[in-house]
């Protein structure tokens, strides 16, 4: 927006200096000087027409606040309700986390799960970040190709079309991500029945920092 104002007050200031210009200037031709006159109010409307422009954009600059701030509350409105919505699939999972941030989490997670083509999509998430020793467990999501059923998944002897679904949220640790992998470590969800996932996993970032996670997550 700066540098299209100063753009607009730029040119406002030649048209300006062209008029002082015209009005100073008498050459003893009337018809010379007729002709700088009609320039003149040529001039004359179109600095009015720049000066209109530059009120109607401060009008604007004044207004937007206004509208960033409306944007701001429906931006709450939005999270509010995806807390809501997290609140009523809270149940009794629970998760132990050990590496560069530590601590056990017992209450408050929400589990949501979806199948596809498949596969069981299982997202694990506390109402708020849950402090802990290193940092805050913000979140984390797993899949399972081939679900069918109860049993034990060894995910690192399947192929996966999404690595980056295996994903460890923290909040705190200055990071670039945690992801999942089979050269990390165990990736071994086991169904004892359709409710329950005892999952252990290793999820590490790009700086080699590590976090073993394991629990018993209620899909229910």
């Amino acid at each position: 927006m700066a540098a299209k104002d100063e753009g607009t007050f730029g040119s406002l200031f030649g048209k300006a200096k062209k008029w002082v210009e015209n009005e100073l200037v008498t050459s003893g031709d009337p018809m010379k000087d007729h002709g700088r006159s009609e320039a003149n109010e040529g001039l004359e409307a179109d600095m009015r027409l720049e000066a209109q422009r530059a009120r109607d954009r401060a009008l604007a600059d004044v207004i937007v606040p206004g509208r960033g701030k409306q944007a701001h509350t429906e931006q709450e409105g939005r999270e509010a309700a995806r807390r809501e919505t997290r609140a009523a699939s809270v149940g009794s999972s629970r998760l132990t986390l050990r590496g560069i941030v530590e601590g056990a989490i017992d209450t408050g997670l929400a589990v949501r799960t979806e199948r596809t083509n498949g596969t069981l999509l299982v997202t694990v998430e506390p109402l708020d970040p849950v402090p802990l020793r290193g940092g805050s467990f913000a979140g984390l999501a797993f899949a399972v190709p081939g679900y069918a059923g109860p049993g034990t998944y060894d995910l690192g002897r399947v192929e996966h079309d999404d690595p980056l679904v295996f994903e460890l949220r923290l909040d705190g640790v200055d990071s670039e991500g945690f992801f999942w992998s089979p050269s990390y470590g165990p990736g071994v969800v086991t169904m004892p029945n359709d409710d329950v996932a005892d999952i252990h996993f290793v999820y590490e970032d790009p700086g080699s920092n590590r976090v073993e996670v394991e629990g018993a997550i209620i899909l229910t």
